[in-house]
């Protein structure tokens, strides 16, 4: 190879086909990254290491980010709802979060080690406007907070004198 064509890594055994293939094995099949090497040499006779194919995640990663963050400025401009809500796991006795944030044209999703509403804050522009729509243990029906009542959106710890403050959308209770 001469010149490196488009995608691809002058020099390289592994052209942007595999690549994809390899990264979507590992991210939509969930095929752990020891075993999508093996499987690529079986296929198409190609090698290469788990470690290359973390490369390869990265590579795509770095491309992506200016879609990622255009799709995080529509989400701050949005004139509708944003939901944004969490899920956590644990890693070696630390937990860490997948966050989502939507709206009816778009979805963003974030890996974070926090779970504050600083992570929201962060992706809809600080500060966000609009209103928190929030349930809670104290609080189990659906609750609409002003930001600027709301600091923590996955917890929105707020007394019932906060509530009572709140004004009332049509359509929707307290």
């Amino acid at each position: 190879m001469q010149q490196a064509g488009t995608g691809e890594i002058l020099c390289s055994r592994i052209g942007p086909y595999l690549r994809s293939l390899a990264v979507w094995l590992r991210n939509a099949i969930g095929i752990s990254y020891r075993k999508i090497p093996r499987i690529i040499e079986e296929m198409y006779g190609v090698t290469f290491t788990p470690a290359a194919l973390i490369g390869f995640e990265t590579m795509l990663a770095e491309k992506a980010q200016p879609i990622v963050d255009d799709i995080g400025k529509k989400l701050a401009s949005s004139d509708g709802a944003v939901h944004a809500d969490e899920t956590y796991w644990t890693t070696n006795g630390a937990r860490s979060y997948f966050w989502v944030h939507a709206d009816a044209n778009f979805v963003l999703f974030q890996y974070d080690t926090s779970r504050s509403g600083q992570v929201s804050r962060d992706i809809l522009g600080i500060p966000a406007s609009g209103s928190c729509f929030s349930t809670t243990r104290e609080f189990p029906r659906p609750t609409i907070w002003p930001n600027a009542l709301c600091g923590r959106w996955s917890c929105c710890e707020r007394s019932r004198s906060a509530i009572a403050a709140t004004p009332a959308r049509s359509g929707w209770q307290r």
